[in-house]
């Protein structure tokens, strides 16, 4: 009598190795591309509130500098301001530099000063004077947002 063969099966075969490393890629795959999208979607938030953080202390370090002004000269349409101090007596600038940085200044514009602020739109940021009230429009742009802060300030002195 002829005695069956016994199969002895201790481990995977090459198909089924291959079929389970093609699955593995697949979902890891799935899962790192789902990571890259939520670091893009970070990334691109925190620019934004970076860029809204920048705007509002901007307007805020102007606010304060305008609000202790005794003379506001600002340029018609455009964002150039120079302010004298009541405080100290120096002459105070603000303006954007070719990088289109918000910039300010001790002394007369030129080169040098302190950013502010970055990505700024020089065409439609502006500070206005209408009477005794300055309107400050401050505009930010980065890739397709854009970011608008507006507010007036009178000055005490003025």
């Amino acid at each position: 009598m002829k005695q069956p063969s016994v199969i002895n099966s201790r481990g995977f075969t090459l198909i089924e190795l291959l079929i389970a490393i093609s699955v593995s890629s697949v979902i890891l795959a799935t899962i790192l591309m789902g990571y890259r999208v939520s670091m893009d979607v970070y990334d691109a938030q925190l620019k934004d509130t970076n860029m809204w953080v920048e705007l509002r202390e901007a307007s805020a370090s102007l606010s304060r500098d305008l609000r202790d002004a005794n003379f506001v000269d600002p340029a018609p349409g455009g964002l150039l301001v120079s302010f004298t101090l009541n405080s100290d007596g120096l002459t105070y600038s603000y303006y954007i530099n070719a990088q289109n940085a918000l910039v300010r200044q001790t002394g007369s514009t030129g080169i040098g000063g302190r950013v502010i602020a970055h990505n700024m739109d020089p065409a439609n940021t502006q500070v206005l004077q209408s009477g005794t009230l300055i309107n400050i429009d401050l505009v930010a742009t980065q890739s397709a947002n854009t970011a608008r802060l507006t507010t007036s300030v009178k000055p005490r002195n003025i």
